[in-house]
Formats: structure tokens, sequence, C-alpha cells
């Protein structure tokens, strides 16, 4: 008998992240986790736990979005997905299991989990059934892509290739941690320079190191 604990869930929802953020939908995983995992995750659907991968099931995600598409809003709430997750019959999930697919579809439908517009982090604990999954509009491929790259050329960050709201978020939250951290080194080096370089060079807005300070310092506080 599968004894489910906090722990498990959390390490299936982990996995999941995981595997929802490369290309195939999938994630390399070890004897030891296929042999928690495959008992939780393959009757609930939400994973086939195969021997050397853990790929994400679209079982659910096909339930959840023709239904969805018929709301006026066009946007379910918690509450509205629990409800079908229990239709025809109820499954008697516990919450954290019933938390796990609602939490698994929204990531497989970019779904973002608002409060009257307000961001709600994900919890496998505690949903509140008026929380809105909210559409999102993600980069086409090509922006992504460059994206990325200036990411990686500028903060030195590495970010999954594919345009998802898991993946926007974060490369927001690498880059904003960042710009926390360095943006007001970066802003002090500019104050430095506008004082020193005109008593050397005269005008320093021509200079090439100004340009990269101003232009860099304008990036921090933009992001």
């Amino acid at each position: 008998e599968l004894r489910v604990t906090a722990g498990l869930v959390q390490q299936a929802c982990d996995k999941i992240r995981e595997a929802l953020e490369s290309p195939d939908g999938r994630v390399a995983i070890d004897r030891d986790v296929r042999k928690k995992l495959r008992p939780l995750l393959d009757p609930l659907e939400l994973a086939h736990v195969g021997e050397q991968f853990l790929a994400v099931s679209a079982v659910w995600f096909d339930r959840f979005d023709p239904r969805e598409a018929q709301l006026a809003t066009k946007a379910a709430t918690i509450g509205e997905v629990r409800q079908w997750m229990n239709e025809p019959n109820p499954m008697g999930l516990p919450d954290t299991l019933e938390n796990l697919v609602i939490l698994t579809y929204a990531r497989q439908a970019n779904r973002m989990l608002t409060l009257q517009g307000i961001p709600m982090p994900e919890s496998l604990t505690s949903l509140r059934d008026d929380i809105v999954l909210e559409r999102q509009k993600l980069p086409a491929q090509k922006e992504w892509d460059q994206a990325c790259e200036r990411a990686s050329y500028f903060f030195g960050v590495t970010i999954p290739a594919l345009p998802t709201l898991a993946n926007l978020q974060k490369l927001h939250d690498q880059v904003a941690a960042l710009c926390k951290q360095f943006g007001p080194d970066v802003a002090n080096y500019l104050g430095k320079l506008r004082t020193i370089l005109p008593a050397v060079v005269g005008a320093e807005a021509e200079v090439p190191r100004y340009k990269t300070a101003a232009a860099t310092n304008a990036l921090c506080q933009a992001v």
C-alpha cells in the first residue's frame, strides 16, 4: 500500500515541473525515484513513469481545457476545476493530491494563479477555491530564443528553451534577483564616471565605458 506523504507529493510536483520545463515533456529519473513515484503518478494519470524517464500525461489537460473553453469568462477558478475533477463521481482524493492535479494542469495550460488580479503562489496544501487560473500571452519561440540569448550574455543565466509560463517566471526571478543584488553597484559606478570623466576627457557621454555603464544602469532600472 502506498503511503502518501507531503514529501512524496512535493517530490512528484517538483519532477512534473522539471519535466514540463523540457522540450519533450519528460525528465530522467533514477531507480529509487521511479519506485516511489510510479505507484502515485500512474494511477492518477498525471505522468507515465517508465524505466528511465517520467513523461507528463495530457489526460487532465484534455479533460479540463474543453470545460474551461465553455465558460463565459474563459478562465476557471480552482473551485470549478476541483468540481470537474470529481464529476461524475467523487474521486475521494486528499486535498494535496487534488492540488497536485490542479497545479499540473495550470502549468501545462500556462495559467497564472491570481486572486483579484494579484499573482498567488503555488501551494500543495492551500489553494483557495476563488483563485483564478488566468490565461497568459507568451512570447513567440523566436522572441523567446532572443531573450534567452541576451539573458545568458548579459546576466549569465541559463533558461530552458520553451517559452512556457514557468520558464518565463524563472527568467524573471533570476534576472530580477541579479538586478537587485548588483543594480546599486552599477548606479554607483555610473555616478563616479560622471564625476571623474569630465576632468579627464571633457565630454563623458561619448566615452565607450560611460555608454556601457549608462546602458547597463538603464537595463537594471527597467528590470
